[in-house]
Formats: structure tokens, sequence, C-alpha cells
């Protein structure tokens, strides 16, 4: 078995390295390596060498299979204003964070203004706001959103764009959103008119069958949640801010249709077929898993899950005539079948955190229930299981979301027999639901009884404090690390027999122990190894007011918010995704709309002093913003007051009602806002502003008198709409102009700048 073993493991690393160049060597050279040690076993030899061939496959796989868009796509017709595109609905529509809907269409007509409609193809993200559609409602009676079905053809109007990666660190990158999804191209449509109101039979036609019967029963909000719980998110669409919540206590698993929720329904079929013989149980059994992954829309994590239900529920024949199915070849085979059928799911969040706690379930719940013998049998069960899955998918959260749920075993454990008993009662109800509706609404009502405790629980402790720690995103090489240190204390024993290694033969509790200490040492010591620079300042790519952030000394200081949308898509995910929880000094040197998200970023951040600008009227919904959250506890100051703003050890400066400097010993920097100081008159009052090598602003266009002795180094901008082209406008005055809406976010250090895309991009 162990050879097949090393041929999966290589599939897997060589699809794991196919975003790198020299990923065609690695799996190779480490494999002939490992072969060249062992070369005394000539089975072994030959193995590893078919692995380091099938790794070298894997990664040119993965390559050909990277979506590409393909000749005739709608995404070269990109970006486009005022399109008619004709398409077919393939979703139903979902609500998006900007609280719009979306859907996916596929393309059928494209046109233009001054432009005859032509055959185009090509799959398609549309937003719209729900109001601009002219489809009849098929809502529930109460919910408002006009519904478009699959199947429907569809006369759109709007705005064709190209998707943007991540501009910021810790966004969203949208473009490989997208290309997963197999699209190049988005719509946002203003008006929407259904030329073809027929649909077309899918499984949604099932899932929407189900998820009404539940919403009848139990109302809009427990209903979504008992869809999402039983059919996973993907079927049913939770309210944000309960989805907010379950994600905060670490419990967002228990709303994707995984292996818990198919081992429930083996259960509920098993137990219903008991009195019947193996193969028609088996059938049943198979056929209910099958019907289960249509369902929930066939997620990679319940294509997981249903692969190894299906193998365990054949696999019982194999045991009675004497054969035992491994429980991690089994799950080793699952991901490579699934990996064949698409290779960028090794890449996906889901997926990666699927396997990881169910292969956590397999090798560590038994272990950790044995340490637990302390406590009665029952409650070691209920710790060891979430304990097993939490510990292997903890790298795997601080790697790629950098945050934690500090409460999460006790979410589990309050939680784990409500959570039981509505997937189970879930199940049975939505089976009913398939042939008849009404009594499934009618059934699914006494599970309010075990849903409205169960909402309580989880909002209750989402408000506890520290419920989700933001730790920053670990790095790749303290990821695995972390996993090294687990596959050492788990198997530790098994793998280097021959190491008379002291801390492979400790006790359980000195294990722990040293698990413990491993963990502090790779999450504190290997940051330690690449110091901070002294000064960071990062413009934020934003199209409203420039958002900047600068670091030093452990503190930090943030210059502008940004609209709501700022906040919520740009900045929280960045400061999250650094670690950062408290931002010392914050400073709004533009006034209006497009500097309105302080009581956002205040909800999710503490704010410590916070610099003004006179200019802010008590009309203005700004100075509103800042008014309130002065009345709120936070110490307000304004700008004109003079004094310098500490920030480590970098003092800014304020020199203006709108401007900002500060002088480091690697020169003098000058920041700008909106709308422009006087800056002849800053000119005759700060001479010294002539040897300013680094400048960030707006975009706005800077008079020529002034230009003629401002002759920055680098000048950054951030926070405009403008565009490549705009160049001439800006004045070519600065030896190096970058502007955040071409290369996104920027990272300044008195002697490196970088960006997200390149400088030359």
């Amino acid at each position: 078995m162990i050879q097949t073993y090393w041929i999966a493991l290589a599939w897997l690393l060589g699809l794991l390295l196919h975003s790198y160049l020299w990923g065609w060597l690695l799996p190779p050279i480490f494999f002939i390596g490992m072969a060249l040690k062992q070369r005394t076993n000539i089975r072994l030899v030959r193995t590893l060498l078919v692995a380091g061939l099938v790794g070298f496959f894997a990664w040119g796989y993965a390559s050909i299979r990277h979506p590409i868009a393909p000749a005739g796509d709608i995404s070269i017709h990109a970006p486009q204003a005022n399109v008619t595109v004709v398409a077919r609905v393939e979703s139903l529509p979902r609500q998006t964070n900007a609280l719009r809907q979306n859907i996916w269409v596929s393309t059928q007509k494209y046109g233009a203004e001054n432009v005859s409609p032509i055959v185009a193809s090509g799959k398609l993200y549309v937003t719209y706001n729900a109001s601009s559609s002219n489809a009849d409602s098929a809502q529930p009676e109460g919910d408002h959103i006009a519904e478009l079905l699959p199947g429907q053809v569809v006369e759109l109007h709007g705005y064709l764009y190209e998707p943007s990666g991540a501009d910021n660190p810790g966004g969203l990158d949208f473009r490989d959103y997208l290309a997963r999804k197999g699209a190049f191209a988005g719509l946002s449509a203003k008006d929407i008119a259904v030329l073809d109101p027929t649909t077309r039979w899918g499984g949604w036609m099932l899932r929407h069958r189900i998820v009404s019967a539940f919403r009848k029963g139990l109302g809009a909000r427990q209903g979504q949640l008992l869809g999402s719980m039983v059919l996973g998110s993907s079927a049913s669409q939770l309210p944000r801010d309960l989805a907010a919540d379950f994600r905060a206590v670490g419990l967002a698993h228990v709303t994707a249709a995984s292996g818990f929720h198919v081992a429930i329904l083996l259960g509920i079929v098993l137990w219903g077929t008991a009195k019947l013989g193996d193969r028609p149980r088996q059938w049943i059994a198979v056929s209910m898993l099958v019907l289960y992954l249509v369902l929930t829309g066939g997620s990679p994590s319940a294509m997981r899950a249903t692969l190894m239900g299906c193998a365990v529920v054949c696999g019982r024949s194999i045991k009675m005539q004497g054969r035992r199915i491994q429980p991690l070849g089994l799950l080793l085979a699952t991901a490579v079948v699934l990996t064949v059928i698409q290779p960028l799911w090794i890449t996906s969040a889901g997926f990666l955190l699927s396997f990881a706690a169910t292969f956590g379930l397999m090798v560590s719940t038994v272990p950790i229930q044995k340490r637990l013998d302390f406590v009665p049998t029952n409650l070691a069960a209920a710790i060891a299981t979430p304990l097993a899955a939490l510990l292997w998918t903890l790298p795997l959260q601080l790697a790629l979301f950098g945050k934690l749920s500090p409460y999460f075993l006790i979410a589990s454990l309050i939680t784990a027999p409500l959570v039981t008993v509505s997937i189970s009662g879930g199940l049975i109800v939505a089976a009913i639901s398939l042939f008849l509706p009404p009594v499934g609404g009618l059934l699914a009502w006494p599970l309010r009884v075990v849903l409205d405790p169960l909402i309580g629980f989880v909002s209750w402790i989402a408000t506890w404090p520290g419920a989700t720690v933001y730790t920053g995103t670990a790095s790749i090489v303290q990821c695995l690390a972390l996993y090294g240190l687990l596959v050492i204390l788990t198997f530790g024993d098994r793998l280097f027999p021959i190491l008379r290694v002291p801390t492979l033969q400790a006790s359980s509790w000195q294990r722990v122990s040293l698990g413990i200490t491993g963990a502090i040492l790779v999450l504190v010591a290997i940051p330690a190894m690449w110091p901070q620079p002294a000064i960071q300042i990062v413009t934020l790519a934003t199209s409203d007011a420039p958002t900047i952030v600068i670091r030093s000394g452990g503190q930090t200081a943030l210059i502008n918010s940004g609209g709501a949308e700022t906040v919520e898509f740009a900045l929280l995910p960045y400061l999250r995704s650094e670690g950062i929880r408290t931002i010392d000094q914050s400073i709004a040197l533009a006034p209006g709309r497009s500097n309105d998200g302080w009581e956002m970023l205040a909800d999710s951040i503490d704010i410590g002093e916070l610099w003004t600008s006179d200019r802010f009227a008590i009309g203005d919904g700004t100075g509103m913003q800042l008014s309130g959250l002065q009345s709120g506890g936070i110490n307000t100051r304004h700008l004109s007051s003079g004094g310098g703003i500490e920030v480590g050890s970098v003092v800014l400066q304020p020199i203006a009602e709108t401007a900002l400097s500060f002088t480091i010993p690697a020169g003098t920097g000058l920041i700008l806002g909106s709308p422009l100081p006087d800056l002849q008159q800053l000119r005759d009052l700060h001479p010294e502003l002539s040897s300013v090598k680094w400048l960030w602003w707006d975009g706005t266009e800077l008079p020529q008198k002034v230009t003629s002795w401002l002759h920055p180094e680098v000048g950054i901008v951030g926070g405009s709409d403008r565009q490549l082209s705009d160049r001439a406008v800006l004045h070519p005055f600065a030896s190096e102009l970058i502007l955040t809406e071409a290369v996104g976010a920027t990272t300044w250090t008195p002697h490196s700048l970088s960006t997200m895309y390149g400088l030359n991009e």
C-alpha cells in the first residue's frame, strides 16, 4: 500500500506546484533523490521513480487545465459601457456582499451602441439591483426580491467589465474566482427583461422545493438556516448576520455539506433499511448519496464526502470477505479522483479545509479521546471530535484567513446536540418535501424548538470579547512547519522508528506541551527572522479618498477611511491580513461621502485618537460621523491645533488643514488631502518642501508653478479613478509616478517600493 501512497502524494504535490515555473523539477528530483538513498530496495526505487513521473505529469496537467478564455468569449469585448447581452440564466439569484443580486448566465448574443448584435459565447457573472428586474417574483409571499430562474432567456443592459485581481493585500482575487468558475468577464446590469420565461429542469428545482418548504414552515430566517445546514450554503444562502456569527465562532462548517452530513444521512438510510438484505441496502444508500450530491449542487466538499460515503457503503461487502478498507488510503484516493476531475480544486480553501478536517478526524480523534480518559466517555468523544478537526485545519486557517476562533470548542460542545437534531430532522423533512411540500412545511415547524436556541447560542457567543482573533496571515513556511510538527507528534514513532529521539518517546502530556511550545516558536520565531521595516506606508487601491496606512514602531496610523465599500472590501481585509487590531492615530484629510466609513470601521477595530480638519461642518455627513465617534469615547483633535502626530519613529506634522509632512534621515515626505491646500502658500511658508522625495495625493492636477519647484523622486496616486491614459494630466514632474488604479496597493519603505502587480504593469 505504501507504494500507492507515494504515487498519490506525488500527484497532489505536482498539482500544488503548478503555479511555479520550477515546479516541474521538484517532484522528479525529490523522489529520485529518495530512491537513490534506498538504492538497495529495487521495488522502492521503481515506485519512487514512477511517483516522480506522475508528479511531473500532474504539474503539466494542472497547467493545461488552467482556465483560459476561448475564442469568441464575450470577455474580449470588455470593458464596454451600454452593452446589450442576450443570455440564458444558469443559477438562482444570490445576494452579494454589496446587497445586490447576482446570477450566472451563458451568453448567446452581444451588442453595443452603434454595433449590430453578434453571436457570442461564454459564462458571465451578472449583478443587478432586484428592483431593476422585470421578472415576475417567484419567491414566497413576503419576499420582495424579483427572482430569475435557470433556463430563462433574458436581455441584459449594462456595463461589461473585466474582473480585477487582488488589488489590495488580503483582498479577494475576483479575476481568479471567476476563472475557476469558467467566466472571464462580469456585467453590472441596469435593466433586465425576460425574453423567454421557460425554465429548464435541473437539481435547482429540487433544492428550491425543499428550501421553500422550510421557509413556509419556519419563516425566512430559520428556513434559510435549516436549508444551509441540510443542503449546504451553496443551495440555501444564509442571512448575512447569521453567516457572520457562524464564521465568528468557528461553526461555518455546519452550513457546508460535508462528511458529517453524509454520516447522518447514511445512518438514517441504514437504520430505515435494516430489515433488507445487504445488496438492496447498498443500492439504496448509494442512490441516496447521489441524490444528496445533486441537491447540494456538487460542491467540492460534498463530492468528497459523497465519494467516501459510497466507498464506505460498498466496502461493507469487502469487509465481509475478510479484507479491510484503509481509511487514509480511501481519503487519498478520493483526493486524486476529485483533482483529476478539476485540478484547480487543489488550491480551493474549502477543498483543502475539508480534507484537512477529515484527515484530522481519522488520525487524531481516538488518540485525543484516550488522553481524556479522566472525563466521561461521551464527553471525551464530544471534545475529541471538534478538537481533532481544529488541530489539522488551524494551520490552513492561519495561512488563508489569518484568524482563529478561541471559543470554537465551547461553541461546538454547546451546539453539537442542536446541530445533530436539526440536520437529522431536516434531512427527513427534506425527503418528504420532495413529494409533499405542504406536509414538509408542517413537519419543519417543530424544528424551531432546536433552531431558535441554536441561533441564540451562536449569536451570544459571537458577542463574547475576542470571539474572532485576527492574527495576520501566516506564511507558507509557518504553515508547513506547523503541519510538520503535527506529523511528527502524531506519526513520529512509526515514521522514525530507528531514531531514538526523546520527544518521540515522550508521554502524552509531554507531547502536548511540546506541541504548544513548538507552535508558539513557529508563529513567533519565524516572523522574527524577517523583521518589519522601521517605517512602512501602504497606499490602498481605492476609488474614493486616498486610504493610507502608516506603520512604525509597533504603532499604526490611518489616513482616510474611504467609503463603506472601501472599509468592507479593502481596508478591513488588509488590516486583518496583517493582524492589526488597533489604529493608534486616525486622520481624516478628505470630507464628503468618499470618507464616511469611520463608523463601520470603529465597529470592527479599536481606534485611538482621531484627527480631523476644521473643514468638516456639522451638516457634513463625515462631520456627523466623527461627532458621533467623539461622543462614543474616541478622543478627537483638530489638525489646526498644531503639534505633531507620533506614529512610532515617524512624526507627521500638519502643515495645513489637508497636508501632512514627515522627515526621516532618508528624506522628506508630503501627504496631500482633498481639497488640495494652497500649494503656493505652502511653498512660501515651507521652503524645505522643495526637497521632498516622496509625495502622496489623489491625482488632482497640480498647478504648473508648483510642480516647477516640487519635484519628488516618487509620486504615488491613490484614491483615483484615473486610467493610464490620464498620466499626461498629472504632469510628469516625478521621476517615478505610480497609480494604484493600475498597479494595485503600493507598499513604501524608505529604501524600497513594491506594488501588487509590479511597477511596470
